[in-house]
């Protein structure tokens, strides 16, 4: 089953409805000094080795290549340990859960 669908489940001639919620993640990956290619190169070969269960959405570079900037999506944040042991030698990384954004009657004119 697809992460954020809805299923419906059949039990007992009632029908229950189970949504997986899965959490929003930002990460910030800073290259280090001289490893720009190296981490491309890693990337061409292998391609971003996540593990089953964190999944990748959308990626940006910042202007002067330096740092990356992805948006990622898990039910179970300890996956990014497993992830990042693949990239540790070239990148640090700052991991920070999102939360909801508010209303946009909530925000303040």
């Amino acid at each position: 089953m697809a992460a954020g669908r809805i299923a419906w489940q059949k039990n007992d001639h009632r029908i229950r409805i189970v949504k997986f919620v899965m959490t929003k993640f930002m990460v910030i990956e800073n290259y280090r000094e001289g490893c720009f290619d190296k981490i491309y190169d890693r990337f061409h070969k292998n391609g971003r080795m996540l593990p089953e269960g964190l999944l990748f959405i959308e990626s940006w570079l910042e202007k002067d290549g330096i740092r990356c900037f992805q948006l990622m999506e898990t039910e179970n944040p300890d996956l990014f340990y497993k992830w990042i042991k693949n990239w540790e030698d070239l990148v640090d990384f700052e991991i920070i859960e999102l939360g909801e954004k508010p209303a946009s009657d909530n925000l303040k004119k």
